[in-house]
């Protein structure tokens, strides 16, 4: 047919004798799914005839429907994979017709409502970094945390006053597309290993992220006001997921562990938590293997091998951290990393080596203590780069948020002592730009 009406339609199944695609509606309350006819069985006008009573009930008045009904999110073809490290594409494999499948999610129970605070403790809701006037911005007194993990290290590492906002201060941050599709890409392939191997084919990844879209959508319909915006952002999602399968067969695996929590305390230092995606066992050999989802690219490895060797590492610190902890937890130490870059797609593979361990417990500890003589100091310096752009914290900081003295003179808040960002905000106008000398 020459023109898609508003409901999608999937491309017909490989069979020959299949001649009317399945139809969905893009609300849950209109959504029709037809069976095919055959061509030796109704012919063309009855499959006409169907088509356009499908037409007319799909034209019913909206009132029928909820007004939050949500555009339905559709298939998408895969593409050529891009360039891997460690490349494992999938053989093309041809259109099955297997029969509809229902997908039954994981439903946790019922949660303890929050307990009431203490007599004398009022409740309070931290306003968002997006609504903190940055004139009005004083940053509170902090206490020294009792536990971290690999992500609020490598925050750290970034910038010590990210660290601060995010973790110490705790001020609630505003989602992001980037962060709410990790989200829920990360939680399709988790759910993905639950349904039985013969059940893990595309169509059923991709049903389940919509099933986990249509469950939380409400919660950030600030970030896709329209149905264009909603339905950009299924087809990014499905994008991920249909390049995750160019990389690993699911059916093929049976991971031993999925999304384990972890929490290990160190003597003369922090507890140290993680959450780990995926552990699998090597066939044959048995050896544990950690795997980790990225819905971003992978690192281009263009430069020097003491450059390439650095990014690596910092790569898989995560991982690194996450097999220190699994070998306390279950004493056993697992022997080879992976991550699964899945914008491309790329997977990374690491063997890891008894060193490796005693290498990254030394500098998880030496980045506490850092963090530590930070907190003594009351400073955590801001470290201004690329990217500051997509920090939530921008317009607090130190680094950026600055006013002009009647003098003349650029200074930064000086709210907390010791900020390093001063030496960066001296060269700044109030504009942002270069001052002129």
């Amino acid at each position: 047919m020459s023109r898609r009406p508003a409901a999608l339609i999937t491309p017909p199944s490989a069979s020959s004798g299949h001649i009317l695609p399945h139809i969905y509606h893009p609300c849950p309350w209109r959504r029709v799914r037809m069976l095919s006819t055959r061509r030796a069985g109704l012919g063309g006008l009855s499959t006409m005839f169907l088509f356009n009573t499908v037409r007319a009930f799909l034209a019913l008045p909206s009132s029928i429907c909820p007004p939050t009904s949500q555009p339905y999110i559709p298939s998408i073809r895969s593409r050529s994979m891009g360039s891997a490290i460690v490349s494992m594409p999938r053989p093309t494999s041809t259109p099955s017709s297997t029969p509809a499948h229902t997908i039954k999610m994981a439903t946790s129970s019922p949660s303890t409502p929050n307990p009431a605070p203490p007599a004398g403790i009022q409740a309070t809701t931290r306003p968002r970094s997006d609504t903190i006037d940055p004139s009005a911005y004083i940053a509170p007194s902090v206490g020294l945390p009792t536990t971290v993990s690999p992500s609020s290290l490598g925050d750290f590492k970034t910038c010590p006053r990210l660290y601060r906002f995010r973790h110490l201060e705790k001020i609630p941050e505003p989602p992001s597309e980037v962060m709410v599709r990790g989200s829920m890409v990360h939680d399709a392939l988790d759910e993905l290993f639950s349904q039985p191997p013969e059940k893990r084919s595309k169509e059923v990844l991709h049903d389940i992220f919509r099933a986990v879209w249509l469950k939380r959508r409400d919660k950030y319909l600030e970030l896709f006001p329209s149905t264009e915006d909603q339905r950009a952002f299924g087809m990014a999602g499905l994008k991920l997921l249909s390049n995750y399968l160019k990389v690993e067969t699911p059916a093929e695996q049976e991971p031993l562990m999925r999304e384990f929590r972890m929490r290990v305390p160190f003597p003369d230092g922090p507890s140290v938590t993680g959450i780990l995606d995926r552990v699998d066992v090597e066939p044959g050999s048995g050896e544990w293997v950690v795997v980790d989802y990225k819905t971003g690219k992978a690192p281009a490895l263009k430069y020097s091998d003491a450059v390439n060797e650095r990014i690596m590492n910092d790569k898989f610190f995560q991982l690194k951290v996450y097999a220190l902890l699994l070998e306390q937890v279950k004493q056993r130490t697992p022997t080879r990393l992976k991550l699964i870059y899945l914008d491309g797609p790329t997977v990374m593979s690491m063997r890891l080596r008894r060193e490796d361990l005693a290498e990254t417990k030394t500098e998880l500890l030496g980045l506490w203590e850092r963090i530590v003589g930070a907190w003594k100091a009351d400073s955590f310096p801001a470290t201004p780069g690329k990217l500051c752009e997509w920090c939530s914290f921008k317009s607090i900081c130190p680094a950026w948020n600055f006013t002009r003295e009647e003098g003349g003179e650029v200074e930064g808040m000086k709210s907390v002592g010791g900020v390093e960002g001063d030496a960066w905000v001296a060269g700044r106008d109030a504009k942002g730009g270069v001052a002129q000398g």
